[in-house]
């Protein structure tokens, strides 16, 4: 008996075998770590920006359906925004509630794990030659234009970008509101 279990090949690893193997894959995850984190900053970017299209192609929505006037207010110094009813003949801006949560429908990018590093850059909301609104409200057709209620004779952009600490790489999106269209796209 004690022959037939000396001629049996072991089973299993040897611990060296493991160690080298973990070693191993330790190596090349720290490879791919650096694609893997900027990847993710590419994500967040993104659903951010998809985030800020869709709010702004659900005031439009609600303007059109209501037949009155809502937008949205991009607070750049606070690296947020508000959606927003309009009453343009007392000049007063009431926040909407969100549907999904029940509150005040803003989105501050500070707060939201999900779009963590996330600035709003830059806000080009320039209606009638004024650059001074950072709103876009859109009237009972749809139609965008500014508080003054002028309507928007250029695209309105506003820019979004995450920035490394470790480097100067950055992923950047642009959401585009069309003058003549009202069409919102990222690019």
């Amino acid at each position: 008996m004690k022959k037939n279990q000396a001629l049996r090949k072991p089973r299993g690893f040897a611990l060296i075998e493991m160690v080298i193997a973990f070693v191993v894959l330790g190596i090349l995850s720290l490879a791919v770590l650096p694609k893997t984190l900027e990847s993710l900053k590419a994500v967040r970017t993104g659903a951010a920006a998809d985030k800020l299209m869709s709010d702004i192609r659900y005031a439009r929505w609600l303007a059109l359906s209501h037949h009155t006037y809502y937008g949205i207010e991009i607070k750049q110094a606070n690296n947020a925004y508000d959606v927003f009813s309009y009453n343009a003949s007392s000049n007063t801006k009431t926040l909407i509630t969100d549907p999904h949560t029940n509150k005040a429908m803003t989105v501050d990018f500070d707060l939201l794990p999900e779009f963590s590093g996330v600035q709003i850059v830059a806000v080009d909301f320039c209606a009638a030659g004024s650059c001074v609104s950072q709103s876009v409200i859109f009237d009972a057709f749809g139609v965008p234009m500014d508080n003054n209620e002028a309507t928007y004779t250029s695209d309105a952009t506003v820019s979004l970008n995450t920035w490394s600490s470790s480097s100067s790489d950055s992923t950047a999106r642009t959401v585009t509101v069309h003058a003549a269209t009202a069409f919102t796209e990222v690019s």
